[in-house]
């Protein structure tokens, strides 16, 4: 499988609007209450995303054969605020390249050795695998249940060639 990560341009911001709460709604809405999807949808509409993008965050996107497969954001170098995959292409890969990705570009840049993400409930097997780690417990903030976690940057360049 060629997965091909790319910096998502302006243009794309509407599409991955759409993707994200697709994958929301299918995957995590559930595990919200009603203030926390709203307060997600906030977060994640064209001007939410639009203002992130025109202030420096970065995002990312996973592509096969040019069909959008995953998406991600690092904010600061510091922050990874959104981390979504298909769930037709969850468990391939498509979640660590993107990571791998965030850490590269952390390292590129020279800002920090710690990536913060508050992991959705669904998400902390994942993230843990990658390395992340827990540094709190589970909190609650406008709704959105989450839970702190972070990575160490220096522990994963070893897996980049870097």
């Amino acid at each position: 499988m060629n997965i091909q990560i790319q910096e998502m341009h302006l243009h794309e911001v509407g599409n991955a609007v759409d993707f994200i709460l697709n994958i929301f709604d299918q995957c995590v809405a559930n595990s919200f209450s009603e203030e926390g999807s709203n307060e997600f949808r906030k977060y994640t509409n064209n001007k939410a995303m639009l203002e992130r993008f025109s202030s420096g965050a970065l995002f990312f996107t996973a592509k096969i054969s040019g069909k959008l497969v995953g998406i991600a954001e690092i904010r600061n170098y510091r922050h990874l605020g959104l981390l979504f995959v298909d769930p037709d292409f969850q468990k391939q890969g498509i979640g660590k390249v993107l990571i791998d990705k965030i850490v590269f570009e952390c390292v590129k840049h020279g800002r920090g050795s710690v990536i913060t993400v508050n992991s959705s409930l669904n998400a902390l097997d994942f993230y843990q695998k990658m390395g992340f780690i827990v540094q709190d417990e589970e909190k609650v903030m406008n709704g959105i249940r989450f839970i702190p976690m972070s990575l160490l940057i220096h522990e994963k360049n070893s897996n980049l060639g870097l």
